[in-house]
């Protein structure tokens, strides 16, 4: 549950839409023009930290999407996970897709494997036996000319 909403399913992104996610719900939202990271929350980390992180993988997600994009295997697509703190980088956890082989694909390549090599900052055993960590919904889609999101924005005419 969310701002006393149910939802149990990662953000939507939609053909012919850039991604939105709702403002409300979120404490940090880092628009990019294929890709939009909703940052839920962190523990055991400023919200500052938390946001350069999120900025961190909205860039990965972005640049990835885009090449994808132009090699014509971009699907639209949405995720919701959890990035965990370990000594070698962070682990992914509670991941749910949005259904599709692409989907899964590009995941994998553009969210996932970039977030993994990210480093958290993990709290140090003998001091802080706490678990760092944040949780991001993330959508991704192709730019289509003339397209608006929630707001009303247009999309960026892709080259």
């Amino acid at each position: 549950m969310r701002d006393g909403r149910e939802s149990d399913a990662p953000l939507v992104a939609q053909q012919g839409h850039v991604a939105s996610p709702p403002h409300d719900s979120y404490a940090y939202v880092a628009r990019r023009p294929h890709a939009v990271i909703g940052l839920i929350g962190a523990k055991n980390m400023s919200l500052a930290d938390a946001t350069r992180i999120a900025n961190l993988v909205a860039d990965e997600l972005e640049s990835c999407a885009a090449k994808k994009e132009r090699d014509g295997a971009l699907a639209v697509g949405a995720a919701s996970l959890v990035l965990v703190a370990t000594a070698r980088g962070a682990m992914v956890s509670d991941l749910r897709l949005a259904p599709g082989g692409p989907v899964a694909a590009n995941a994998l390549e553009c969210l996932i494997a970039p977030a993994r090599t990210m480093h958290l900052q993990p709290r140090t055993p003998s001091t802080d036996t706490a678990i760092t960590a944040l949780a991001m919904d993330a959508t991704w889609n192709p730019i289509v000319a003339g397209a608006t999101d929630a707001a009303g924005s247009k999309a960026p005419v892709a080259p």
